[in-house]
């Protein structure tokens, strides 16, 4: 059987043109070619830059990155398009997030006044800080972390009572109070050599717009620090450790009579009466039993003159008018024990008080 010839005037329907996509419509792919297969490299790159910009070269990178996957995209439709916004997008949640951070620590920051400068700063105990003088008689804080270099770590906020401004007998009586507050602080089984205790108060000013603390800080000696206070100190020999708990305990009564504003032979009287129980649980402190014999000259020059010092304070205490009270701290005034301590903790290798 023989097959009969096609038509000539129909066309197979194989042989129909093949439609053309929007895409080459567009003039896509080169015109016609194929765009290239999987997601646009530099849009990926974007999208890890930006999602890890929390450096300054990670983020331009994100940036750069994004902007040129976009270039490219748009050349020859390549998918990825949504990565490099994404990419873009986290960028600059990354440099707004650093913009405010910054504007906040740069608001916290303080600008004090002149004068012993006010206390508070948003400062709290454990923070470290710096402090300096500007040209106009003004103080500025700036609180970089503790485990870098800064000059000073505080220790204690007091609030200071009452509405008006506080009084010199008060503010005098600040050092004796963050004394107390360090001897708190610091681990008593350490020795801390070259650590000094300082203070700030707010000026009349602050006080009147609120600020009514006062900051105790640890410096050392001037030097600059770097590392917590309460990781930096060394355990105790037996010898210091034992002068420490006798020497270095609050001294209530003196702390008591600092706080007076006039104060009057009667209340001299009541300092007297305290120091003499404490004066005595210091002289058996130290005369308890032999020292080292590099430090045992300076421990007999100290207790002698403790010794001294006890008769004079009894007679204060047992003083019944303001003209027996006069004559005994009288009598105390060349007894100022201040030097013999100082010697004594320089010969234990203890910090001076």
């Amino acid at each position: 059987m023989s097959i009969p010839p096609a038509d000539p005037g129909t066309p197979e329907p194989y042989l129909r043109a093949p439609a053309v996509s929007e895409y080459e419509i567009r003039g896509g792919a080169g015109h016609g070619q194929p765009k290239p297969e999987g997601n646009n490299g530099f849009a990926v790159a974007s999208l890890i830059c930006g999602i890890l910009s929390f450096s300054g070269i990670l983020m331009i990178l994100a940036v750069v990155f994004g902007c040129l996957a976009l270039a490219q995209i748009r050349r020859n439709g390549q998918d990825g398009r949504k990565l490099a916004i994404v990419g873009l997008s986290a960028a600059g949640a990354w440099l707004l997030g650093i913009i405010i951070i910054v504007a906040v620590a740069v608001s916290n920051g303080s600008d004090v006044s002149a004068g012993p400068g006010p206390a508070g700063f948003g400062l709290k105990a454990g923070d470290c800080f710096d402090h300096a003088t500007t040209s106009d008689g003004s103080e500025e804080i700036t609180r970089p972390s503790c485990t870098s270099a800064h000059s000073a770590e505080a220790f204690a906020v007091l609030t200071l009572a009452g509405t008006s401004y506080p009084s010199a007998a008060t503010l005098k009586s600040l050092p004796e109070q963050c004394a107390a507050q360090a001897t708190a602080y610091l681990d008593p089984d350490r020795n801390y050599p070259g650590l000094t205790t300082g203070y700030l108060y707010p000026p009349r000013q602050d006080w009147a717009a609120g600020n009514h603390t006062a900051i105790c800080y640890f410096e050392d000696s001037g030097l600059t620090m770097l590392a917590p206070v309460r990781t930096s100190g060394v355990p105790y020999s037996a010898d210091q450790k034992r002068f420490a708990q006798t020497m270095d305990q609050p001294d209530l009564s003196l702390r008591k009579y600092n706080a007076v504003e006039s104060p009057a032979w009667t209340d001299k009287r009541d300092l007297a009466v305290g120091e003499v129980p404490f004066l005595q649980a210091q002289i058996a402190g130290l005369s308890g039993a032999p020292w080292a014999s590099t430090v045992q000259p300076a421990i007999t020059t100290l207790l002698a003159d403790l010794r001294a010092q006890l008769p004079h304070w009894q007679d204060a205490a047992s003083a019944n008018s303001a003209g027996q009270t006069s004559r005994a701290f009288q009598n105390l005034g060349g007894d100022d024990e201040d030097a013999e301590l100082a010697q004594a903790r320089t010969a234990l290798g203890l910090t001076a008080h």
